[in-house]
């Protein structure tokens, strides 16, 4: 098949889609939302089109992306992220088009009236929705009812992703979100004060906005002591930065289903989650923990969880990864919808 892919060319989850589809035999088009070209080799061409400011902005983005769409001539398009790429599909006259719903497009910005037309038109306007959760297509069909929406997750290495423990002294939490106030950063710190453990927690630099965290911690020397802030790793990177603790914790208040908890499961480490929808897809009390986005309680859970052996949780979080999750699996699943969208069976 001959493929474009819009979105965002800098996302490892874009690259990864193309590299696998590449490597089965599919001729693979970045067309970039971005300027800047990623050095990334994981796309056979790329192409820029650059979003024109104004107005009238979206509107010049989308005739230059139908241009480059009908100079190709792909068999199929496929947007990432409704209010991004998904839309830009979704207008580009292409013979078959396929969207992704990601989490924030539907659960954040649908709350503004343009951008919920835009998820609207993106979702109607294509043959084939995929999510990566039961909750998420339940959410496409409230605003698409008769939308074709498909699970297919991004999906884990478990080859890559697996348990190889580093030993350490020092008891670690991980905090494996970034540091922005859309997972809570400051509750993981709170509760973190507030359990008062013999241990560390260590979280990603905080990002723009998320800075009087960092502040927090620096003004308590006590606290700063236990907390160890990390630099932005690279994706091969991750595996080793996993298996170097021992409890991963992610407290969105809304999410899709996080390649970071499964990832963190995957390596065989257990996972404190909040109390939302999606994570009940994944974990469970043989797995991990679930908590209210709430300082006390999320103290009172890495308590729990400081002074329990935790050997049972690691298995079970790894296999269900294995089993429901598996990268190679997932793509198969998406190369199957293609070919249904191709053979007019979608």
């Amino acid at each position: 098949m001959r493929i474009g892919l819009v979105g965002v060319d800098g996302s490892i989850h874009i690259k990864r889609w193309s590299g696998w589809l590449r490597k089965h035999g599919h001729e693979v088009t970045m067309l970039s939302l971005t300027p800047h070209r990623d050095d990334s080799r994981d796309y056979d061409s790329w192409v820029c089109v650059r979003p024109r400011s104004g107005k009238l902005g979206p509107v010049y983005t989308a005739l230059a992306l139908r241009k480059k769409v009908q100079e190709i001539n792909f068999d199929l398009v496929h947007g990432h992220y409704l209010t991004g790429g998904g839309w830009y599909a979704s207008m580009s006259g292409a013979k078959h088009i396929i969207v992704s719903a990601w989490g924030s497009d539907i659960y954040f910005d649908t709350k503004d009236f343009l951008k919920r037309q835009c998820v609207r038109y993106a979702l109607r306007h294509s043959d084939v929705v995929l999510g990566d959760s039961d909750h998420i297509l339940r959410e496409v069909k409230k605003f698409a009812p008769r939308a074709d929406a498909r699970k297919v997750i991004f999906g884990i290495d478990t080859e890559l992703f697996k348990p190889n423990p580093i030993r350490h002294d020092k008891f670690r939490f991980l905090s494996i979100r970034a540091t922005a106030s859309i997972y809570n950063p400051q509750t993981i710190i709170s509760a973190f004060e507030e359990a008062n453990l013999d241990a560390e927690l260590w979280l990603f630099k905080p990002s723009a906005g998320s800075f009087d965290v960092y502040d927090y911690v620096k003004a308590r020397p006590e606290l700063d002591k236990k907390v160890i802030w990390l630099d932005k790793k690279p994706y091969d990177k991750m595996p080793e930065l996993y298996n170097s603790v021992d409890v991963g914790v992610s407290i969105p208040s809304w999410d899709s289903s996080s390649t970071a908890v499964n990832e963190c499961m995957a390596c065989g480490v257990p996972v404190i989650v909040s109390n939302i929808p999606q994570n009940h897809e994944w974990v469970d009390m043989d797995r991990g923990v679930f908590t209210l986005i709430d300082a006390s309680s999320l103290a009172e859970k890495m308590a729990l969880v400081h002074g329990t052996v935790m050997t049972y949780m690691s298995a079970n979080a790894r296999k269900k990864v294995v089993q429901d999750g598996d990268f190679g699996s997932e793509m198969a699943k998406a190369e199957r919808i293609y070919q249904e969208v191709l053979d007019g069976e979608a």
